[in-house]
C-alpha cells in the first residue's frame, strides 16, 4: 500500500458505494466535523488507483467532512496489484 496526500477534488466517489443520505443523517457528524476541525483527518482514507482517478473505497463520512470544511487534501492509501483483492473487504 502506498501511502500519501491526496487532493479532495481529485476524489472519485461512487454513488452506489456511498451513503445516499446527507452528512446529517449519518450518526456522529457533529462529532466528526468538530474532531477534524480540531485534530485534522487522522485515519487515512483508502482509494482504489483507477486508469481515471482514484476511486473511494472506505472514508465516505471523512471526505464528505473534508469537503465541507474546505479541506484541500486527505490522507490516503492507495491499494495497487494484489493489495486490490484485500479492498474488496472494504466492500463486502
Amino acid at each position: 500500500m502506498i501511502q500519501r496526500a491526496v487532493a479532495v477534488e481529485k476524489v472519485l466517489v461512487d454513488r452506489a458505494l456511498s451513503y445516499r443520505d446527507g452528512l446529517e443523517h449519518w450518526g456522529g457528524a457533529d462529532a466528526l466535523r468538530a474532531s477534524v476541525r480540531r485534530c485534522g483527518i487522522l485515519q487515512p482514507l483508502i482509494f482504489l488507483e483507477r486508469a481515471d482517478g482514484l476511486q473511494l473505497v472506505s472514508g465516505f463520512r471523512r471526505i464528505a467532512v473534508a469537503s465541507e470544511l474546505g479541506l484541500s487534501e486527505v490522507p490516503a492509501r492507495l491499494v495497487e496489484g494484489r493489495e486490490r483483492e484485500l479492498s474488496e473487504l472494504f466492500l463486502s
